[in-house]
């Protein structure tokens, strides 16, 4: 020790000497080193030759030993090399990284007096695949680092303030820096290059709480894989976890390299974020119910002045935090990226991104079109925020009908139904049917009516998900709009409008029109597969030039039965209403009961002619025999045996002798009563058969003609129907 502080000792007083009787500097000469890790150490050595040290002053050794010790700073340390006459001392700062070795630089401008700059070294030092190389720029001089060793000087009087310039006649500085090596001061080194790329593009896609799509795609220019394509290879392939596979593919000249995941839940999204940044973080991606009430919002919220809004009651509310820290891909000193956060645009998300710096940005699905349905979220070129939002996913509905029934006077009533692939569970299904129940009895008591107009007619689930039905009837009189009904309950923005000729009783035909914008999206997140559309007694269809293009785009001509017409749509998309527009005429009240009593009259008077004439042609048709005269024969057998039994019962009859039987002979009582008709015993002859009567005369006729057998006309010869009768002859 006392060997080194006599050396400093004389090195001081020599150099006190020179400076004062020669008017010699000495030389401050460098060498700064920093490692790939950036630590280093930067040694000034200051020298004076012997031939400049020649001539010597005394002085207190002690005192300029003790005042050196007390001056020299923190940063430094020092080491004398001194030897053969010459002069060397060896100033040592020694950092751990660049902000160690900016505090240190500050620290020797202090020590100085001076003013240091906010960052006296600037640098980058990319640690990716996609730069090579280092930034580095010192913005000072080993001079600037030494003026504390210029003020004790001067303070002790070896060198005047004038000859302060002269202290350190020379500098120099040779560095390696990182590998890069060179003489320059200040020391300034650039020999970075850039493998960019074009974007991070992460794809978010809900089908429901714990059933996630996750794509995340890095496009590269190929210019950056033919700087550094095999180690940009090898860095993508080592971010895909076990349990998923990268790809490459080229897109439009870029390199494009993908991971993706369907149907995973959070841990397996969390793993995949993992293992992409580089990171083991358990809650990288999360779900959250404090994003859920923050962002999402009460799915039943009912108030005097506000909406009652139950659309998310078809479906399921969720929230997400997602902590990403992207340093790893960053390739430029700006320490910037460029990254898009998109989401499946059937949903509704909203939320908000946070950065390292407490700001926050605001974010919904609101942005730029992405590709296969997807939104932009939100862009950003910080490598490290957090993102929290809340989305809706709405069960997928593939078939719907709604039957509206608008009324002449003004009644409208209408029945929606819809069946949903989703299958859910019963408590599920009963706590649905509570909120929809709870929403309709607000919606029915804001508009304080006798009875409601809006009603959950059923809600059931069967094998292939469920269905619900809803109905609604407005009267006329009670001044509330139907599509009010649908604008309150699901916060939707429907519009009804009904037109009728309610005037038109006398003239022939009435018209109605009826334009009917719906709202499909507060039902289903997906296109409906079916969609029918049923107005009830609106009548015929009428198009016009105006409305013919109308018409053929919604499908109205495609069924019409009676006054019912009938629209059939497929692949409805719930981010469009559904429009009908359709002008209908039908016949008039008074017209159709007039037509309708004549039609029943002429149907009636039809009926009658033909059973009229099918008896008629029964009779005439029926055959001509001997039944008429043997009917006459019956008549008159009858009318005798009336005649004979009147006289048998009055006494006037005469006697009859009944024929004995088995051949036995008859014979004649010769007692008969007193004033009695004689008795005749007949004897019939079994030989001789009863003579048979005589035929009825046929008139003869004229010539040339021929008679009726039917009524007895004469007619021409040669007819073949009698005119008359009808008789076929």
């Amino acid at each position: 020790m006392k060997k080194r502080s006599g050396r400093l000792i004389l090195l001081l007083l020599i150099t006190a000497a020179v400076f004062i009787l020669t008017g010699c500097g000495g030389d401050l000469d460098t060498k700064l080193t920093v490692n790939d890790d950036l630590s280093g150490e930067r040694q000034m050595t200051f020298t004076l030759d012997k031939s400049d040290a020649q001539n010597g002053i005394k002085g207190k050794s002690d005192e300029i030993k003790n005042d050196l010790a007390n001056v020299l700073p923190d940063a430094l340390t020092m080491e004398d090399h001194s030897a053969g006459g010459n002069i060397e001392i060896v100033f040592t700062l020694k950092f751990s990284d660049m902000d160690d070795y900016n505090k240190k630089v500050r620290d020797l401008y202090h020590a100085g007096g001076g003013f240091a700059p906010d960052d006296p070294v600037t640098w980058y030092k990319p640690d990716t695949v996609f730069a090579k190389g280092v930034e580095f720029e010192e913005h000072f001089n080993s001079k600037d680092l030494m003026v504390w060793f210029q003020n004790y000087l001067i303070s002790k009087g070896y060198v005047s303030e004038k000859d302060r310039v002269h202290i350190f006649e020379t500098t120099s500085c040779t560095y390696d820096v990182c590998g890069e090596t060179g003489t320059a001061s200040p020391v300034v080194v650039d020999s970075i290059k850039y493998a960019p790329f074009e974007s991070i593009n992460i794809y978010t896609d809900f089908n429901g709480p714990y059933d996630i799509d996750r794509k995340i795609e890095v496009v590269l220019p190929q210019s950056s894989m033919d700087f550094n394509g095999d180690e940009i290879k090898t860095f993508f392939e080592d971010r895909v976890t076990s349990d998923f596979e990268g790809e490459w593919s080229d897109r439009s000249g870029n390199a494009v390299f993908t991971i993706s995941g369907n149907g995973l839940d959070a841990d397996a999204v969390n793993e995949m974020m993992n293992g992409f940044c580089g990171i083991d973080d358990q809650d990288m991606f999360y779900i959250s119910k404090e994003a859920t009430l923050k962002y999402g919002g009460d799915k039943v919220t009912a108030g005097p002045d506000g909406f009652v809004n139950i659309a998310n009651v078809f479906g399921e509310s969720s929230g997400v935090a997602e902590n990403l820290d992207l340093s790893d891909f960053i390739y430029d000193r700006s320490k910037k990226i460029n990254l898009n956060y998109y989401v499946d645009d059937a949903e509704d998300y909203n939320g908000a991104v946070k950065f390292t710096d407490r700001s926050q940005t605001e974010v919904t699905n609101e942005g730029i079109e992405g590709e296969d349905g997807y939104k932009l979220f939100f862009n950003t070129d910080q490598p490290v925020f957090e993102v929290e939002y809340a989305y809706t996913y709405k069960y997928h509905a593939d078939e719907m009908e709604i039957v509206l029934n608008p009324k002449r006077k003004g009644d409208i009533s209408r029945t929606v139904n819809v069946h949903f692939t989703n299958r859910i569970e019963k408590n599920q299904l009963d706590s649905m049917k509570k909120e929809i129940e709870d929403c309709f009895q607000a919606v029915n008591g804001r508009f304080d009516t006798d009875e409601d107009m809006i009603v959950l007619k059923s809600l059931k689930s069967d094998d292939n998900g469920f269905a619900v039905t809803i109905t609604t009837d407005v009267k006329a009189d009670a001044g509330i709009r139907e599509s009010d009904l649908w604008n309150i309950a699901f916060d939707a923005d429907d519009n009804l409008a009904v037109t009728a000729d309610t005037k038109a009783l006398l003239p022939l035909f009435a018209t109605m029109h009826v334009e009917d914008e719906f709202d499909t999206g507060i039902f289903s997140g997906s296109g409906i597969d079916n969609f029918t559309y049923t107005i009830k007694g609106i009548g015929k269809p009428v198009f016009d030039k105006d409305t013919e293009n109308a018409a053929e785009k919604t499908g109205i001509d495609k069924l019409f039965g009676g006054n019912d017409h009938k629209v059939i749509l497929t692949e409805v998309d719930p981010e469009q209403p559904v429009v009908i527009s359709i002008t209908g005429k039908r016949m008039s009240i008074i017209a159709a009961i007039i037509w309708g009593a004549a039609l029943i009259c002429l149907v009636a008077g039809v009926i009658s002619v033909i059973i009229f004439i099918r008896n008629r042609k029964e009779d005439l048709n029926r055959p001509v025999n001997k039944a008429g005269e043997d009917n006459k024969e019956a008549d008159s057998e009858d009318k005798s045996s009336d005649e004979t039994a009147k006289a048998v019962a009055s006494g006037t009859a005469p006697a009859t002798t009944k024929k004995p039987e088995h051949g036995a002979s008859s014979h004649v009582n010769s007692r008969t009563a007193p004033g009695a008709a004689p008795a005749v015993n007949k004897q019939p002859d079994n030989d001789q058969p009863a003579p048979e009567a005589a035929p009825k005369p046929v008139r003869e006729a004229p010539p040339g003609s021929v008679i009726c057998p039917g009524c007895g006309k004469i007619l021409a010869k040669g007819t073949l129907f009698c005119g008359m009768c009808g008789y076929k002859l």
